[in-house]
């Protein structure tokens, strides 16, 4: 693969090495691509140059060796950044999930004796009582984060990192523990080398391939999509949290990628399988060469499913290896009627079948495996005790893990995976201690007993979940939502129980144990007052619906209340089913996301009703959204107009407790809250003016109106008044705050603008809010393109700046006509650096009458504290005048 350079990298004995070498060959190729942010291989090399040298600076070589380094980041370049930065350090690091709950992160700091934190200010995490210092390395800004550039350029030149050993620590991931405590892992360079010399020589992978990176980054199975991609010189592409709404994304976004290299989780590999093999529209991009699959037993009846619809040549790898023996220990490559297996050792790894003594079992014969060679990490972090337990001299004094799985080793030389010898689970790709579960359940202060298996919601169910059962303390009991409550502040979503069953004691077997066999199945217990699980379902959307929920859970009894969630179904089960209800009621796309309102039967019927009886044409119009401030029976007489954003929430401060209230009501626009993509028609404030006209007539307003917008929300007024007043209607005034006649507005130019600030009475702290604004504004923007550029739906928090943008391009077009109104111009203290703006904002030749007030505060901070009273007060003085 590298005959024209030598030494080959994939001879490197640690990780930096083989990095050097890849920086030095692949230099101008592309190493990370994001939708919108690409980075090159010279890139990388400069930018974790950069942020090695600055942990060089802080931490010394005895803690980057000895203590890791935490990365507390999401999905990003940044996070790969971080993660080749502490490698070329001469330190570890152990990679922390944000979204995890704020509990468990301040443990795996405090347990991990983390010297350091890198975050990124997308990913937010309040520090508490860990006393770790954060280092922010955000993807615009990490070089300003470092103390002196110029020795980092004279670094960057000179200075190839920290000295690094082929046996010294290069990550450390945890994983669930038995006692309640999460325990790490760390591996050494030589361990994971092994890895990425196996996988780039056995599935021969070029530089140019394009790897999936999709795999959650506190779980070790992201790593193997990471590192040998970036030692091979491949491509790395983040999944985009928005392609996984549905299958349909999922695979128009790995075919837009043009990916090479899928490494997915068995659980959601099964669902994908099922959703192709039930879907036509669905297919596996043509580029994709390879699938990879770990964290659970492989259905044989998926397997069969995949190879008639996707063929055979695209390899499928049924990986596996526990944490402590670096990713994967074996491997078997899938093929149409042979019955799925754990296949064989990789390179430099050797496996033994024991027995409960410890010695060899004859082939075919069931036992503990027990893994040794260059893969076995030397023990648990900090946990002596248990190394010793699980990490063993077997046989002529070579270390070995205790895996606690039970397999055979078949006639072909092929092991099997049979089952466990403890009570670890394994789900959804995940390695799941239940006494962790357990002992945080005992932690509610109402729960004296707690024990937890997995199992089936129902009888005739497949799939597998968490229920946890509980005995409850004297007096009050927690119900089942509190009790869920409690642990998703403390465990990540994947541990909670789908379930968890109060009972009065637990069963024991005569030998004193517990008697699982005996405990309650879940299906006893999903009816309830709320359930009404035996209620039939009565119309015909309901009785569609329903078949495909049945068939999608894996249950024969659901009543037009059972909730999707608490029946068994989970986020990859969520994707089967809207692709089924796509299917069965043609129309717009329904996102995963509607579940989450709608999660039973009755309120999916209901959905559906609404989406079939909305035609296309009327998605597309800029109808607005009327809201009343209050309850009453008054006739909407004050009429408040939303911002450039699309929402109007805001309003309510100005009138809250006055007599008004009662009738004022809301415009906001309905693309705000649309579930689809963003879609806006070429509309004039004009037209939309004239919508919202219609809008407020149909729902019989008072004759005579007051007229209140805020920024853009003042020009829609405007062209409103016009209306208005042509069908009969009186408006009193217009209430204006802060908006200038965009055609009296020029833009200054860049030395402009700096005097302006540079001469503004706005205090230092002012200021800086704006500069953090303004940064956050483009970086905002920057996210949008990047999903435009992807052609996936928006997602919530980003559509009011979309709004901005769009509402911003038709405001450049718009020609105010003169008005017979009178207009209150309440205009800030600190206008708009960007613009040179008239003393009266270019309204007195377009008004019959204008009164202007000051207001303290700029543009963006006049509804915030401490300026908020102030508005408030001169806003009533003009709405009382």
């Amino acid at each position: 693969m590298f005959s024209t350079c030598e030494p080959n990298n994939l001879d490197s004995k640690t990780l930096t090495d083989a990095l050097e070498l890849c920086f030095r060959r692949f230099g101008d190729s592309v190493a990370i691509d994001a939708p919108g942010f690409t980075m090159t291989y010279a890139k990388l090399d400069e930018k974790t140059r950069h942020v090695a040298s600055e942990l060089r600076s802080r931490l010394s070589e005895q803690e980057l060796k000895s203590k890791p380094v935490a990365i507390l980041m999401s999905r990003s370049i940044e996070l790969y950044v971080a993660q080749i930065a502490v490698l070329r350090s001469g330190g570890f690091f152990v990679p922390i999930d944000p979204v995890q709950p704020a509990e468990r992160i301040e443990f795996l700091l405090s347990d991990s004796c983390a010297s350091l934190l890198l975050v990124r200010e997308a990913d937010s995490f309040t520090a508490g009582q860990s006393a770790v210092v954060p280092l922010s390395i955000d993807a615009r800004r990490w070089t300003e984060e470092c103390h002196d550039r110029e020795q980092q350029s004279s670094v960057a030149e000179s200075d190839g990192g920290g000295k690094v050993d082929e046996n010294d620590f290069a990550y450390m991931i945890y994983t669930s523990g038995s006692t309640g405590r999460p325990k790490g892992v760390p591996i050494s360079h030589r361990s994971i080398c092994n890895v990425c010399r196996w996988w780039s020589e056995e599935f021969e992978i070029a530089p140019s391939d394009r790897t999936l990176q999709m795999m959650s980054v506190g779980f070790d199975a992201s790593l193997e999509e990471i590192l040998p991609t970036l030692v091979t010189g491949g491509v790395l592409v983040p999944m985009q949290s928005e392609a996984m709404s549905s299958m349909e994304q999922f695979l128009g976004f790995v075919a837009r990628q043009n990916i090479q290299h899928l490494h997915l989780p068995t659980a959601f590999w099964h669902a994908l399988s099922a959703s192709i093999e039930t879907h036509e529209s669905l297919k596996l991009p043509p580029s994709v060469q390879t699938v990879v699959l770990g964290g659970e037993k492989v259905n044989s009846a998926m397997v069969k499913a995949w190879f008639s619809q996707v063929g055979t040549e695209v390899r499928l790898i049924n990986a596996y290896g526990p944490t402590e023996t670096t990713v994967v220990a074996s491997y078997a490559l899938l093929s149409p009627g042979v019955q799925p297996s754990i296949g064989k050792p990789i390179h430099g790894v050797s496996f033994s079948v024991c027995d409960k003594d410890g010695q060899p079992v004859e082939a075919d014969q069931p036992g503990e495996l027990y893994i040794g060679g260059v893969g076995v990490a030397a023990g648990y972090w900090n946990r002596k005790e248990l190394s010793a337990e699980k990490f063993v001299d077997y046989p002529d004094n070579r270390l070995h893990f205790r895996t606690g799985d039970l397999v055979r080793l078949n006639k072909d030389g092929n092991y099997e995976f049979v089952g466990r010898i403890d009570n670890q689970i394994k789900l959804r790709g995940y390695r799941i201690e239940p006494g962790e579960i357990a002992n945080c359940l005992k932690a509610h202060p109402q729960v004296s007993q707690a024990h937890v298996l997995a199992g089936q919601l129902s009888q005739d169910g497949n799939a597998q979940h968490l229920i946890g059962y509980v005995i409850c303390k004297s007096g009050v009991s927690p119900n089942e939502s509190e009790l869920r409550e409690f642990l998703s502040q403390r465990l990540p979503a994947y541990m909670v129980p789908t379930r968890i069953i109060a009972m009065e004691s637990f069963p024991v077997a005569a030998g004193g144990k517990l008697d699982v066999a005996r405990f309650p199945s879940p299906s006893e217990n999903m009816v309830s007052s709320t359930d009404q699980e035996d209620e039939p379902l009565l119309s015909l959307i309901e009785q569609k619906i329903g078949k495909i929920w049945k068939k999608v859970l894996g249950v024969s009894q659901l009543g037009p209340q059972a909730n999707f969630f608490l029946s068994g179904g989970d986020s990859l089960l969520a994707m089967r089913l809207v692709l089924l209800l796509e299917s069965e009621f043609p129309g717009p796309v329904i996102p995963v996301s509607a579940l989450i309102p709608n999660p039973t039967i009755a309120a999916m019927a209901e959905y559906i009703s609404r989406r079939e009886r909305t035609s296309p044409a009327a998605e597309l119009q800029n109808w607005p959204l009327l809201t009343r401030l209050a309850s009453g029976q008054q006739p909407i007489a004050i009429v408040c107009i939303h911002a450039a954003g699309g929402g109007g929430v805001f309003y309510r401060q100005l009138f809250e407790g006055i007599e008004e209230e009662a009738s004022v009501a809301v415009l906001e626009s309905a693309i705000l809250h649309q579930e689809k993509s963003l879609v806006q028609e070429n509309r004039s404030i004009a037209e939309m003016a004239r919508d919202y006209v219609e809008c407020l007539i149909d729902a019989g307003c008072d004759r005579k109106l007051t007229l209140v917008g805020y920024s853009f929300g003042s020009l829609i007024a405007v062209e409103m008044a016009l209306l208005l007043k042509a069908q009969g209607y009186v408006v009193d005034k217009i209430i204006n705050i802060d908006c200038p006649n965009p055609q009296k507005m020029k833009s200054r130019n860049s030395l402009s603008r700096f005097w302006f600030r540079l001469r503004s009475r706005e205090a230092l702290s002012e200021r800086i809010s704006e500069c953090r604004m303004i940064m956050r504004r483009k970086r905002r923007i920057r996210e949008l393109e990047r999903l435009e550029m992807s052609d996936l739906p928006l997602p919530v928090e980003l559509r009011p700046l979309a709004l901005e943008l769009m509402f911003g391009a038709i405001t450049q077009q718009y020609i105010p006509k003169f008005a017979d109104v009178s207009m209150h111009l309440l205009k800030c203290e600190y206008p708009v650096a960007k613009y040179l703006i008239p003393e009266d904002y270019g309204w007195t030749e377009m008004v019959a009458d204008l009164t202007t007030v000051e207001v303290r505060g700029g543009h963006n901070s006049i509804f915030n504290q401490p300026y908020l009273e102030l508005l408030i007060k001169l806003f009533r003085e003009a709405l009382a005048k």
